[in-house]
């Protein structure tokens, strides 16, 4: 005789010596039943265990078809339907029997507990109008029986801006024979609240004079007559480069104090290297001492092994002796924030670490960030970085939150380490904040990266009000991660960007570093400079 397989309780014949036989497979938990029919357990289906991170992705105001996938473990074709277990929050679903958005509207999922009946278990989903971040929704496998997957399922939707025309309505006018000025107030649409606009005069009157109006002051003409038409061609008059000259914020960093390596701070300024790796500091003035060292140059002060980060603020080759302002330290003392210093000329007691126990309180400043100056420091004392570059505390994407509430705010409260890479991937999961001494309209970035580079995916700039404005978005670049790093070679990068309205003073640098989508590196960035003219040409208009 054959046995045969079967779910419990279904009916099935089987062949025996003396003839077909009708049985009932049982339902009390056997997994044979007469030594004829194996009883398949009735497990539940299993749908696909989707990475917490992966994400599906549309763009702003477009479909994208799903399909929810999964398999069952108890019978081989054993038909499945997906069951909506929770609803997107800013987007609607619609079950669908193709798998090209849009191609057929299909029935509106509306309620969670939704049975989806489509062929191929396809669903639509449809972002509410002008959204754009993550979305979620949830879902179970329904098999024979009634049986539920035991888990559900999280699918993530990206969805990415996608920015639209902005439009402004044609304007008529009436005025008198030499009534003097008419002002004409020019009131663009742009669906993307909160985006600044910039007007652009693309034709000029024939037979009149057009300026520039400031409605704060009510000058009517507020500069000079505008004579020409705008051109995206013109970037400014004196357009100069600048380096950065302080770090307003970071997510991460690797690295513990006294030590500045890695640090946001090592970014300041110009490039410490150009050359793969880890990027140590280079210069004349480190291979050779006759040779003096920049005016603000980030080194250390090292005496037998105890170290503090200083500024070089001057030196003299002829008696060897550097005067120095150190880095401004802090540590916590019962809960507060207070400024430290770390003396590498005076013995710390031993057993007692550089840092915190190291770090003397110090009392009587006139301000919480009032330079500490030393004058005459040997020169043999001065050393280069070993690494003059900011990268993130850690490769890869992090499940869980980044934290290190003492020991990262050593060089200030702006570098306190309490992170949640998934609070801002996709796109992203690291960044670092910067500011340039002289508030510029950009035209140009430049960004060097010796190990981990192409990992820049966004380039923000804040606005008068706060908010953050995109002027760079895009994939990472693993080929270019992929050459530079077989190469060895130094990466410099300066990518397309958009023009602001309005004169930037803080650019937030965003990276991904994940392996899922960016690049899993070490992923450093040694400098950034900045290109931009203090002046809009006439023939663009605020708004």
């Amino acid at each position: 005789p054959s046995v045969v397989s079967a779910l419990p309780g279904a009916n099935v014949t089987v062949e025996t010596a003396n003839g077909p036989r009708q049985l009932t497979a049982p339902t009390d938990g056997s997994t044979l039943f007469e030594g004829l029919v194996h009883v398949v357990p009735r497990l539940p289906p299993t749908t696909e265990r989707r990475d917490v991170f992966a994400s599906e992705r549309t763009f702003e105001d477009r479909e994208v078809s799903l399909q929810l996938v999964g398999s069952s473990n108890f019978a081989p074709g054993i038909e499945l339907k997906p069951v909506i277990t929770s609803l997107p929050s800013n987007g609607a679903l619609f079950a669908t029997n193709d798998s090209l958005a849009g191609s057929e509207q299909g029935i509106a999922i509306s309620e969670s507990q939704q049975t989806v009946d489509t062929v191929g278990r396809y669903v639509s989903y449809k972002p509410a109008d002008h959204f754009v971040g993550v979305d979620t929704f949830t879902y179970s496998l329904l098999a024979a029986g009634g049986v539920l997957s035991e888990e559900s399922t999280t699918v993530r939707v990206e969805v990415e801006s996608d920015n639209d025309t902005p439009t402004i309505a044609p304007i008529a006018k009436r005025i008198s024979e030499d009534s003097g000025d008419l002002v004409i107030r020019l009131t663009p649409n742009d669906v993307e609240d909160g985006q600044p606009l910039e007007l652009a005069i693309t034709q000029l009157p024939r037979l009149g004079d057009l300026y520039p109006y400031n409605e704060t002051s009510g000058a009517a003409q507020d500069g000079p007559p505008i004579t020409q038409v705008y051109s995206t061609f013109n970037v400014g008059d004196s357009v100069f480069g600048q380096y950065i000259s302080a770090v307003m914020s970071s997510s991460s960093f690797w690295g513990k104090p006294p030590s500045v390596d890695y640090h946001p701070l090592a970014v300041i300024g110009k490039p410490d290297c150009g050359t793969h790796g880890e990027c140590s500091t280079s210069g004349e003035w480190v291979s050779d001492a006759s040779r003096p060292i920049p005016p603000g140059v980030l080194a250390y002060h090292e005496v037998n092994g105890i170290k503090a980060a200083a500024y070089v603020r001057s030196s003299d080759e002829v008696k060897g002796m550097v005067d120095i302002d150190y880095v401004p330290m802090y540590k916590r003392d019962a809960g507060v924030l207070r400024r430290c210093l770390i003396d590498p000329s005076v013995k710390v007691d031993e057993g007692v670490s550089a840092y915190p126990g190291g770090c003397k309180l110090v009392e009587g400043l006139s301000s919480p960030d009032e330079p500490i100056s030393k004058s005459g420091v040997p020169r043999a004392q001065i050393v280069p970085l070993a690494a003059g570059v900011w990268s993130p505390l850690k490769q890869g994407l992090v499940d869980g939150n980044l934290s290190d509430p003492d020991t990262s705010v050593a060089f200030g409260a702006q570098f306190l380490i309490d992170h949640r890479q998934r609070d801002f991937y996709p796109p992203f999961t690291e960044y670092i904040d910067v500011a340039i001494a002289r508030p510029v309209y950009v035209v140009r970035l430049e960004i060097g990266s010796p190990r981990g580079m192409g990992q820049v995916v966004k380039i923000l700039a804040q606005s008068p009000d706060g908010s953050w404005v995109e002027v760079y978005s895009g994939k990472p670049q693993r080929e270019v991660a992929t050459k530079y790093t077989s190469m060895r070679t130094y990466h410099l990068w300066a990518p397309s960007i958009c023009r602001t309205h309005f004169p930037i003073s803080v650019l937030r640098i965003a990276v991904d570093t994940s392996a899922e989508t960016g690049i899993d590196d070490w992923n450093y960035i040694d400098y950034v400079e900045v290109f931009g003219s203090e002046a809009l040409q006439p023939a663009a208009i605020r708004t």
